[in-house]
């Protein structure tokens, strides 16, 4: 970490490897899902566990947004009412097993 908090990370040829196989295994998903490309890869960054599901007042019970397929769940921090702005992957893995267990 630099001075100003910060931090760079290269990626190494194993990384590069790790994320070549990843991307394969993701796209055999996406297509035995009935997912059509084309994919285009993003930039490699450190993202989050963020997405575009919130849960409403009347899903928390639940865990399941109503408006998705009864059979379609969403355990990310998507589920959470507002950004925690910090890395937060105990809180994602929490959601998760709550979710599963629905």
């Amino acid at each position: 970490m630099s001075a100003d908090g910060t931090v760079v990370k290269s990626l190494t040829d194993l990384d590069r490897q790790r994320l070549d196989a990843a991307r394969i295994e993701a796209v055999k998903i996406m297509d035995a899902s009935g997912v059509k490309g084309p994919f285009v890869d993003g930039m490699v960054h450190g993202g989050h566990l963020g997405g575009t599901v919130p849960l409403t007042k009347d899903d928390v019970e639940t865990m399941h947004p109503s408006w998705l397929p009864k059979d379609l769940w969403v355990a990310d921090l998507s589920l959470m009412p507002r950004s925690q702005g910090l890395p937060t992957m105990l809180t994602a893995a929490a959601l998760a097993l709550r979710v599963a267990r629905e």
